[in-house]
């Protein structure tokens, strides 16, 4: 909107408009990601992979608002688990704050439990010093408040038929959850790492995506990435991760999928990029250790299949 807003100020043609639009979208992408990065302790290289994802970069250079989500979400979980090591100075107080109140309104809300990641830091200074940090608190309060302020004024225009029907027919979710797992779980799985890109019709190889996929792996399970959480933050890590994919999937199946379908429709794999971070660290584990001369190697051969996905683009249009 800024990027139009200008240039129309500065009498700029419908196509300048247009790319500029784009490129302010880009360039806020970039220094948000940057800051994600700066701001947390460990996990920089996966919050990095992740970043520059096919899929997450065709969304940072788009209109899409995915950008401000994706973002919005790794701002906010990088200053959750730096707070884990020292205190936020205000600046930062304030951009957890506005990170959190973005994904808050954000597609009706199905990203709020991302914010229960707050959460892991103030429970952990708890157990330590027996205390509550204060600024912590009244920030995961504040943010709170607006939650409910959100989803009461959602549940206003919220039909009750798909609830009403769902609650009445509770062997249906078994029958829905098993079928999109089945039928959907490989689409969702190509999608997220960016294997349908455009319109759905630039297809990346599949050999291109599990090369993406496993290089995430290996740079997450060597020591140099290791958060070393402890076991109750893994199991609340798990714990949000599913609540997310629950409020995503459950939006599209009360909003989106019709009663006849016994799949949750409209769900892509790009739903699940503002908290696909959460996913990779939590599956770390003392038990498996990567070698660290992997490290660069897993680094190397995700920036060697840039190109294969540019060779995706070329070959559309060749077609």
């Amino acid at each position: 909107a800024a990027g139009i807003l200008l240039g129309r100020i500065l009498g700029l043609n419908s196509a300048i408009t247009f790319l500029l639009g784009a490129f302010l979208n880009y360039l806020l992408y970039v220094v948000g990601i940057f800051y994600a990065i700066k701001k947390i302790p460990k996990g920089k290289t996966v919050l990095f992979l992740i970043a520059i994802l096919p899929i997450t970069m065709q969304q940072a250079s788009s209109y899409s608002y995915d950008c401000i989500i994706i973002v919005s979400a790794f701002i906010f979980i990088s200053l959750c688990f730096r707070m884990l090591l020292e205190k936020l100075n205000w600046f930062d107080i304030s951009v957890l704050i506005i990170s959190a109140l973005s994904m808050a309104i954000a597609k009706s809300g199905a990203y709020l439990p991302i914010l229960m990641v707050l959460l892991i830091p103030i429970i952990s200074k708890w157990k330590k010093e027996k205390k509550i940090d204060k600024i912590a608190m009244g920030s995961f309060i504040v943010i709170i408040l607006c939650i409910i302020i959100n989803r009461f004024l959602s549940w206003l225009n919220e039909e009750s038929y798909s609830i009403g029907y769902l609650l009445s027919n509770p062997d249906k979710w078994l029958v829905i959850l098993w079928s999109t797992i089945i039928n959907k779980g490989s689409e969702f799985f190509y999608t997220a790492f960016g294997g349908e890109l455009g319109w759905l019709e630039i297809n990346v190889p599949w050999w291109v995506i599990i090369i993406l996929f496993l290089s995430i792996v290996v740079v997450c399970l060597t020591e140099h990435e290791n958060m070393k959480f402890e076991k109750w933050i893994k199991a609340a890590i798990w714990l949000i991760s599913v609540a997310t994919v629950g409020t995503v999937c459950g939006g599209l199946l009360l909003c989106w999928t019709p009663i006849s379908s016994n799949e949750i429709l409209g769900v892509q794999g790009r739903y699940f990029l503002p908290f696909m971070p959460l996913l990779f660290w939590g599956m770390q584990t003392e038990s498996i250790r990567i070698r660290e001369s992997l490290y660069n190697k897993a680094i190397y051969m995700t920036v060697l299949m840039q190109p294969f996905i540019v060779y995706a683009f070329i070959a559309v249009e060749l077609i």
